[in-house]
C-alpha cells in the first residue's frame, strides 16, 4: 500500500508541474505580445504554442508512457501538415505575377465623356444628330 502511496504522490506532483510549466508559457506569450517584436513576434507565439501542445501531447495525453508507434501517429500527422505548408509556400514563391492592367486615360461616367461626345457631334444630353435607325436627320420635310 505504500508503493501506491508513492506513486499517487508521484502522479500527483507530476501533474503539477506540468500545470504549472504551461502556466509559465501561457504568462510568457501574454508578456511577448507587449513587446511587440514585428515579425518575430509571431515566430515566438508559434514556437510557444508548440511546446504548450507537446506538453499536453506526452503528460496529458500520456504519449509517454506508450509504445513507439502509437507516439508516431501524432508526429507523422504533424510532419505531414508541415510537408503540406512547404509545399504551399514554394507553389506561392515560385509563381510569377503579371503587371496590371494599364488604366484607361478617363474612366466612364468621368468628365471626359462630355468632351469626346462634343467632338462626335452630340448635344449636352448625349443626343448626336443620328435617328435610331441610324440615318441622318432629313433637312426638311417627309
Amino acid at each position: 500500500m505504500a508503493r501506491t502511496e508513492a506513486a499517487a504522490r508521484h502522479r500527483w506532483t507530476h501533474y503539477l508541474v506540468v500545470w504549472l510549466a504551461l502556466v509559465g508559457l501561457t504568462a510568457l506569450s501574454l508578456l511577448l505580445s507587449f513587446a511587440h517584436l514585428g515579425s518575430l513576434d509571431t515566430a515566438l507565439s508559434l514556437l510557444i504554442a508548440a511546446a504548450k501542445s507537446t506538453i499536453v501531447l506526452l503528460f496529458f495525453m500520456h504519449l509517454i508512457e506508450e509504445r513507439f508507434t502509437v507516439r508516431m501517429v501524432p508526429v507523422l500527422a504533424l510532419a505531414y501538415v508541415a510537408l503540406l505548408l512547404a509545399l504551399m509556400a514554394t507553389d506561392v514563391l515560385g509563381r510569377r505575377t503579371f503587371p496590371r492592367a494599364p488604366v484607361p486615360l478617363d474612366e466612364p461616367g468621368e468628365e471626359g465623356d462630355a468632351g469626346r461626345a462634343a467632338a462626335r457631334g452630340a448635344d449636352r444630353h448625349g443626343v448626336s444628330g443620328r435617328h435610331a435607325d441610324g440615318g441622318r436627320e432629313r433637312e426638311g420635310g417627309l
